[in-house]
């Protein structure tokens, strides 16, 4: 009987350091994810930052003259231009005719 409980001691002390490292390796685990997360996140809002840079540059490419602009001055300019007819005519056209959504119809995945 004194070599059952020897067994089931050393299965227990076995399962107990089972349990312990496999506990270690979920906390292992789980810092590799947040780890990933994070550089996802930066690496997402360094492309959304390139994305407002280059168009930022575009615009002032296209109409030289809002270099001199305040902010607020800027701000409305591009409200006037938001309210022109025209202007949305011509955005939808642009969006209708993107590469992006013929990319989107031509492999079947359209919004």
């Amino acid at each position: 009987m004194g070599e059952r409980r020897n067994l089931k001691k050393q299965s227990l002390e076995k399962l107990q350091q089972n349990l312990e490292q496999t506990e270690h390796q979920i906390e292992v685990e789980e810092r590799r994810l947040n780890l990933a997360k994070q550089q996802m996140k930066v690496a997402k809002r360094k492309a959304r930052n390139h994305s407002l840079i280059v168009r930022g540059a575009e615009v002032e490419k296209a109409f030289p003259e809002v270099k001199v602009l305040t902010e607020e001055e800027f701000r409305a300019f591009l409200k006037c231009i938001a309210h022109m007819k025209s202007v949305h005519e011509m955005l939808e056209w642009s969006v209708n005719h993107s590469e992006y959504n013929r990319s989107l119809a031509s492999s079947g995945k359209e919004q």
